[in-house]
């Protein structure tokens, strides 16, 4: 375990607590508060795989830190941040009653949070994927196919199981995700 384990560990917990504080981790919470969202924090397979699955493969990726340089960290910081901040903004304007990340026209402290990490993650796996040459082919490869396993799981999937529609967004999102993932791992 590494540095980046603990940390993405921690901020994941942290979504589960702030969920728990506010009131709409458990379906429990959401019918005793009559809470306008349909599904808890606890039944979403994203906040699930932010606990179980994205710290370990932080993990695997910081392993290779050592292999970045500041300017490589910059480049991937910066667009990272902005594709999260996007992506949380959106979710703000269509009010997604899916997660517990967004409430009344703002982010949940879960939501803020979550910005943080999904912005910290994009920027650890561009670092992985573009600036790090020496990676073992069996890191390469789980990492590729967990991760995309899971954006896939986290957007299209929910979309059809809880939308009970197929969102062309989140199929492109997939899509992209998946194409950079196998081109990584096809070099």
């Amino acid at each position: 375990m590494n540095m980046g384990f603990f940390a993405f560990l921690a901020m994941a917990v942290a979504m589960w607590i702030s969920s728990a504080l506010r009131g709409d981790l458990t379906p429990q919470q959401v019918r005793k508060n009559r809470l306008c969202q349909k599904f808890s924090g606890i039944s979403h397979i994203g906040l699930w795989a932010d606990v179980l699955l994205l710290p370990w493969l932080t993990g695997t990726i910081f392993d290779y830190h050592s292999q970045w340089s500041v300017i490589a960290v910059v480049i991937s910081v910066v667009p990272s941040l902005i594709i999260s901040a996007q992506m949380h903004r959106l979710w703000i304007k269509t009010q997604p009653s899916d997660h517990n990340l967004v409430a009344k026209k703002n982010l949940t402290t879960a939501g803020h949070i979550h910005l943080i990490f999904m912005a910290a993650y994009l920027s650890l796996t561009a670092l992985f994927y573009f600036f790090t040459d020496d990676i073992n082919p069996q890191h390469l490869k789980w990492v590729t196919i967990l991760l995309g396993t899971h954006v896939s799981l986290a957007t299209v999937g929910l979309n059809i199981v809880r939308q009970k529609r197929l969102d062309p967004s989140a199929v492109i999102t997939a899509l992209v995700v998946w194409a950079i993932l196998l081109w990584r791992l096809w070099q």
